[in-house]
């Protein structure tokens, strides 16, 4: 079956922060930019500050900590009964979409093919500083971060679980700051909750479906959760399912 064949389970991971260097001297250090998370946005940003021509992507990124605490808490649920090969989300391809089961955990910031799998549910993502919100596809609710990281601030995260075209599935867990992947991974792991979020599955549908979307609006302070609440919630049909 085809069940039998995929053994394995491709866990992607954030591919971590984009930095630049000097490449005229290294040793004026590193620079990050908010806004700059791929080598197309690096493009983009030097045709309106050519003050910045000689800066270049550094041949490593950093991952903060905490981004890793939800990679921790899913992974025996989800990959218990297979392997599972490890990758950053910058060099997940197309084939490993299609033969796989996928556990994505990461950024808004770093989605990269990813993207294309929240085409039919997000319109827009917008980044910045400050200024970063999602907008739905099918209505005109934005849902809009407050304050900042350092501080206390509101953090979005989704978890969708989507049907792959060959009978895998994928999971994804995105959030704009390390504080609503973990908060959500912990709500996603806890029993207790757990049943909460099916209650209001069967509430509304009659059942718990088996694909999904959830959004969770977290409250936290300097990068950590303090409250969780599911901000919106809906059964996927995979017959609609119009992304691959």
């Amino acid at each position: 079956s085809e069940e039998g064949k995929r053994d394995k389970v491709k866990l992607g991971i954030p591919p971590g922060h984009y930095f630049m260097n000097n490449s005229k001297d290294e040793n004026k250090g590193i620079i990050r930019l908010h806004n700059i998370n791929s080598d197309e946005d690096l493009e983009k940003y030097l045709i309106n500050h050519p003050e910045y021509r000689n800066y270049k992507k550094t041949p490593y990124t950093f991952t903060p900590h905490l981004s890793l605490i939800p990679v921790k808490r899913m992974m025996p649920f989800l990959c218990s009964k297979k392997d599972f090969d490890l990758e950053s989300a910058g060099v997940i391809k197309t084939a490993d979409l299609l033969k796989n089961d996928i556990l994505f955990i990461g950024s808004f910031r770093n989605l990269y093919i990813m993207r294309q799998l929240l085409s039919d549910l997000i319109k827009d993502i917008k980044i910045g500083l400050g200024e970063n919100n999602l907008k739905f596809s099918d209505s005109l609710k934005v849902y809009t971060l407050q304050g900042y990281p350092q501080i206390k601030h509101t953090d979005y995260c989704l978890f969708r679980k989507i049907p792959g075209p060959k009978s895998n599935y994928v999971i994804m867990l995105v959030s704009f700051f390390e504080t609503g992947m973990s908060e959500a991974s912990s709500y996603l792991t806890n029993p207790q909750t757990l049943k909460e979020l099916n209650k209001l599955f069967k509430k509304k549908y009659g059942e718990m479906p088996e694909y999904f979307d959830c959004l969770f609006r977290v409250s936290g302070l300097e990068r950590t959760g303090l409250t969780i609440k599911v901000e919106y919630f809906a059964k996927i049909d995979p017959k609609q399912l119009k992304i691959w």
